[in-house]
């Protein structure tokens, strides 16, 4: 299935031809009603029992970090700011990498299960920026500009917060997931390079994590059955649906495109486990690097470890940990000679 709409959002979209078109509009309301109802932050405390003491041999064990909260990160006037989390550093320590994280449609990056995945980062010596984005305009490119400007900011606070600039990830679940995948899909892509505040600071990564996060639209099965049907000559029909078709992330992948990590739940009502296998098998016929994780028995909206307030199938922090790895090298870059992902 697609990316994550709130409803509210999504309809505004609609507004051009809401009264005169209304069984056409319907059908998408219906959509994003199903979306909204669907996106949800995970509720709750981690299971009795769950805590650092349980992470596995293969990833660093938790140390200090600080957390700089509010930071302004995008044009004056827009009030959505970012959370940065901080590892522990001694003078001369070499910049550590750098993530971004990008909350989903149901939340904030002040939600509890939030601020434990950036944590999760900090504690494993990554510098991870945590951001609010816009949240009310769908299939439109300032969210993703959004998300490319917090990838700027970090450029340009490099060596104010430590950061290696040539380093650094994006990752997120669900629309954040989603907007993951099109800020690394869109590298220097005309319109979809944000002119201010950073002008001419590159918006690249090194690679992509996506929890959960559409891939393409077109092919929900609920939009595929409504396109036999619908009078597509109806004014207003074509420029919706080509403008949903614009902002997919299948529609801008090259075999250029930074690796890619895929996590999904095959029980997910909202963004089908099929879309991460047709992202997967794309990617890999486009050879660009890549692993996907599919986890039986788990639906939409999990964190690092639970779902619904149970344990998921595996401890995802792990595999996460070392995919970072593979592709932004070590966090102490005086571990290795050759730390830069390719």
């Amino acid at each position: 299935m697609g990316p994550v709409l709130p409803y509210e959002a999504f309809k505004s979209m609609c507004i051009p031809f809401l009264l005169q078109h209304a069984r056409f509009v319907s059908i998408l309301l219906i959509v994003a009603t199903l979306a909204a109802g669907s996106e949800r932050s995970p509720a709750g405390e981690s299971p009795q029992g769950a805590s650092n003491d349980g992470l596995t041999k293969d990833m660093p064990r938790p140390e200090a970090f600080r957390i700089i909260e509010d930071l302004i990160y995008l044009q004056p006037g827009r009030t959505e700011k970012l959370d940065l989390y901080l590892p522990a550093r001694a003078p001369g320590d070499p910049p550590v990498p750098g993530v971004i994280w990008a909350h989903g449609n149901g939340s904030d990056k002040g939600s509890s299960h939030i601020r434990e995945e950036c944590e999760t980062f900090a504690a494993a010596g990554y510098a991870c920026a945590s951001i609010n984005w816009t949240l009310d305009t769908p299939f439109r490119v300032l969210p993703i500009l959004d998300c490319k400007n917090a990838v700027r900011f970090l450029r340009v606070h490099a060596a104010e917060y430590h950061v290696d600039p040539q380093r650094i990830a994006i990752g997120g679940g669900s629309g954040g997931g989603y907007l993951a995948s099109m800020v690394g899909f869109t590298i220097g892509e005309a319109g979809f390079e944000p002119p201010e505040p950073y002008p001419g600071i590159s918006s690249a990564v090194c690679a992509i994590i996506d929890f959960y996060g559409g891939y393409d639209a077109m092919r929900w099965p609920l939009i595929q059955g409504q396109m036999k049907v619908l009078p597509l000559n109806l004014a207003g029909v074509r420029p919706a649906l080509k403008q949903i078709a614009l902002f997919q992330p299948v529609n801008h992948l090259t075999p250029t495109a930074p690796p890619v990590l895929i996590v999904q739940g095959k029980d997910d009502p909202l963004i089908e486990y099929h879309q991460a296998l047709e992202m997967d098998d794309d990617l890999a016929a486009k050879g660009v690097p890549h692993e996907l994780i599919l986890m039986d028995h788990v639906g939409h909206a999990f964190t690092f470890t639970t779902w619904e307030n149970q344990p998921l199938p595996r401890d995802l922090r792990p595999a996460l940990l070392a995919f970072l790895r593979k592709y932004l090298g070590p966090v102490n870059r005086s571990d290795h000679t050759d730390g830069h992902a390719q």
